[in-house]
């Protein structure tokens, strides 16, 4: 069988046009639940990790308290656990994306309120960085998608977190002063 190969390829190397058929012999691709596990939980253990990082230093206070240092970059975590739901979600998984949405889900609440409830002695965020605040958008528009694609459709929850960010996005959109004043706009 192999000598086949070799002279069909030293045959198509005569022609001018190189066969590689040789190299189906050690193609073995993953089966189909390997393929799916795997490709999303090795993008998404270091997310896990970093979020079991953060929670333990603001659930113990070791470090940093999430009052002193909470600010829209944060919220690039979040999004980072809904990106997971929504790749597990279009995998046809239910329930790793599911998990990781609901670990993304109780970072956003605890993170939405505190910085909403900053303290006054805390720093503002600086001119520069006032594009940040979008950020506040692209949680729930992300956790509207994923959540659409674990539950298969675009159901009640998914328009939640989509007029969730609707309404972000306009209370944003209407202080264009805020984003004028730093020469943004």
């Amino acid at each position: 069988m192999s000598t086949t190969m070799v002279s069909v390829s030293t045959t198509s190397l005569r022609r001018g046009k190189p066969s590689f058929s040789w190299l189906s012999e050690f193609h073995h691709p993953l089966p189909k639940p390997c393929m799916k596990l795997y490709g999303t939980s090795i993008p998404m253990f270091p997310i896990l990790c970093l979020d079991v990082k953060i929670y333990g230093q603001w659930i113990l206070r070791e470090k940093r308290k999430l009052s002193e240092v909470a600010n829209p970059s944060n919220h690039l975590a979040i999004v980072g656990n809904f990106v997971g739901a929504l790749l597990g979600g279009s995998m046809g998984l239910k329930e790793g994306p599911l998990f990781i949405f609901a670990v993304g889900l109780a970072h956003y609440i605890v993170l939405f309120v505190t910085f909403y409830q900053r303290l006054p002695t805390n720093n503002d965020l600086p001119k520069e960085l006032r594009p940040v605040f979008f950020l506040f958008v692209a949680a729930p528009s992300v956790a509207s998608m994923g959540w659409a694609n674990i539950q298969g459709t675009f159901d009640y929850g998914s328009r939640i977190f989509f007029f969730l960010a609707l309404f972000l996005y306009f209370s944003l959109a209407i202080r264009v002063n805020f984003f004028i004043e730093a020469g943004l706009v």
